[in-house]
């Protein structure tokens, strides 16, 4: 029998359905993890001796076992969930017990990951980092601040002169509004916006660089997925693309289209995917009106089907590919 892909994530996550669909069609065995509802529903049980190390997970209608999992997409883990009734007083050490084992088990198992483990994952979303080695894979990129100094962020604004600054989240978390998740959206600083409340949180301050287009590229392995994002066509995503899901404008089909990469910038995406150790992400560039391609950020598990339905690009077959590649028996005792 092959062996099993591990899929940690939860169960609203419809980028998830999609590849389980495309292994189910190739009768690849799945299983599916949701942090969000252990220790509470599913029990995990580790177990290490002289012979190795062995365990299995077990849900209410399945269960699996350590030494057949052969790869893991570590896609999209929500905060464990406390049974009620533990006492108030004994909350915080469940809590900090249960998030633990969840590490354990991903760092006991000794597979391969479709996209990153944990720890890279942590490292790849750090903006400063991305910036860094994007510029040495060879990527132009904005001036950027990152601080919590009010003095420091005046005079980087000052510093761009005639060129607008824009300010974004250190974190790019997604914000809850009108019962749905958004992204933050990049603003520009008004010249004469104060400072002070800088203090109080730090954030990025950018040279914001003007676009002709903007382009969202879902990486695979080796297959890049180009996608030409006409964000100057509507007023509302001149700034920030992401704009148009508050208004459902990401199903405006004409905003988008198959791009062509340079093989130059291919190379420097190759070159950024590798300096941080990971299969797979989704990478936001913009295409200045003089031509150049320049790199704004990444995420390491960034969405993408929306543009599978809105131009038929086969970005869930390609995952189900490389997992299906990616998958061994793991080196965990049976």
């Amino acid at each position: 029998m092959a062996p099993t892909v591990l899929i940690v994530t939860e169960p609203t996550d419809v980028h998830s359905d999609a590849v389980v669909r495309e292994l189910g069609r190739r009768d690849v065995p799945v299983f599916r993890l949701h942090t969000q509802d252990f220790p509470r529903d599913i029990a995990v049980s580790i177990e290490i001796d002289a012979e190795g190390v062995r365990g299995e997970i077990v849900t209410p209608h399945r269960s699996v076992r350590l030494g057949d999992i052969g790869c893991v997409w570590y896609r999209r883990p929500q905060a464990v969930t406390l049974d009620p009734s533990i006492a108030p007083e004994a909350v915080e050490f469940a809590q900090v017990q249960a998030e633990q084992t969840i590490r354990t088990l991903c760092s006991v198992l000794d597979t391969p990951w479709v996209t990153c483990t944990p720890n890279q994952l942590e490292i790849a979303e750090i903006k400063a980092l991305q910036l860094s080695r994007a510029r040495a894979a060879g990527f132009a990129i904005p001036a950027t601040l990152i601080t919590n100094s009010p003095q420091r962020a005046t005079g980087f604004r000052q510093s761009l002169a005639m060129t607008r600054c824009a300010v974004k989240p250190v974190a790019a978390r997604m914000v809850k509004q009108q019962g749905s998740f958004l992204p933050p959206i990049t603003q520009i600083l008004p010249i004469d916006h104060p400072l002070e409340s800088v203090a109080l949180a730090p954030l990025i301050f950018e040279a914001y660089v003007e676009k002709s287009f903007e382009l969202r590229c879902v990486v695979v392995g080796r297959e890049v997925f180009p996608v030409r994002i006409d964000s100057q066509r509507l007023e509302n995503t001149r700034i920030d693309w992401r704009a148009a899901w508050s208004n459902e404008l990401t199903k405006d089909e004409n905003r988008y289209e198959v791009y062509e990469l340079p093989e130059h910038v291919t190379r420097s995406i190759y070159r950024l995917m590798d300096s941080f150790g990971i299969r797979f992400a989704s990478m936001d560039l913009i295409v200045s009106p003089a031509g150049e391609v320049v790199f704004l950020d990444l995420n390491p598990n960034g969405q993408w089907l929306w543009l599978e339905k809105a131009l038929g690009l086969p970005i869930a077959s390609s995952l189900a590919e490389m997992l299906i590649a990616l998958s061994r028996p793991a080196a965990v005792s049976q």
